[in-house]
């Protein structure tokens, strides 16, 4: 958010010293300042909106999804499918073909799925063993709306992941970076994050998603059942952006 600044400058007409002056000696004048060129406002052109930047974790609006998977067994293997849904509609589906597909993952919007759709709401890319995802517009090598990077702190195994979130849309309202929250270790020697008194079942996909600079929370990711999670973020956070998250949180072996 830039903050506007004032500046006060002295007038633009002459001003010749009142003191009375001495023989053969020029009066003391001024220099004359120039004004600045006016600058147009945005706000004034005809059909350009202005969306103003704000912190969004200043304000409760919140919203809140639940992701559903279902596994299905086939001849050619397991097909395992999810359902973003709000508010009891679902926003957004796909299918792997298999725990860890090794294809751009397609995701349609609504309830509709099939990999023979004419168009699709954005692809999620994997890389590196499946700890590195890009969230694509629209087609398989669109434009990069995010990224996710899953990696393990000094490569510990036994240690909860750190998950690294980067946005790449120039018109975002929420910081490039977010990054998982480190969870507190217990007196009964557990790790555990605070979900606010929230239902939530252990899991190695429960996260909480911060901007690093300041630490304010943008979402949570929560188990809640064994083919449930539930996901809280700020109004501004996209819904696809929070979908692919949970995906990627299903996909990494971690």
């Amino acid at each position: 958010m830039s903050s506007e600044s004032s500046s006060s400058s002295s007038s633009s007409d002459k001003k010749v010293s009142t003191e009375e002056s001495k023989p053969n000696e020029k009066p003391n004048i001024e220099p004359v300042s120039e004004k600045p060129p006016e600058s147009i406002s945005l706000g004034k052109i005809r059909g350009v909106t202005i969306r103003k930047r704000v912190d969004p974790t200043s304000t409760n609006q919140r919203e809140e999804y639940k992701i559903k998977r279902k596994v299905k067994h086939t001849l050619k293997g397991a097909r395992v499918y999810f359902k973003f849904i709000s508010n009891g509609k679902v926003l957004y589906s796909t299918k792997m073909k298999g725990k860890r597909p090794d294809g751009p993952l397609p995701i349609a919007k609504g309830d509709d799925f099939h990999y023979s759709n004419e168009s699709f709401a954005g692809f999620l890319l994997s890389g590196n063993n499946h700890t590195d995802f890009s969230l694509r517009a629209q087609t398989k090598y669109g434009k990069e709306m995010l990224s996710i990077k899953m990696e393990r702190p000094n490569g510990e195994k036994k240690l909860p992941k750190g998950i690294k979130v980067t946005f790449f849309l120039k018109d975002s309202l929420i910081p490039t970076k977010l990054v998982s929250l480190e969870p507190a270790f217990n007196d009964d020697g557990y790790f555990e994050l605070n979900f606010r008194n929230k239902k939530v079942v252990a899991s190695i996909k429960n996260c909480i998603l911060i901007n690093s600079e300041n630490k304010c929370e943008f979402m949570m990711a929560r188990k809640v059942d064994k083919n449930v999670v539930e996901a809280d973020a700020v109004s501004v956070m996209s819904p696809l952006a929070v979908f692919a998250i949970v995906l990627a949180l299903y996909e990494t072996p971690f």
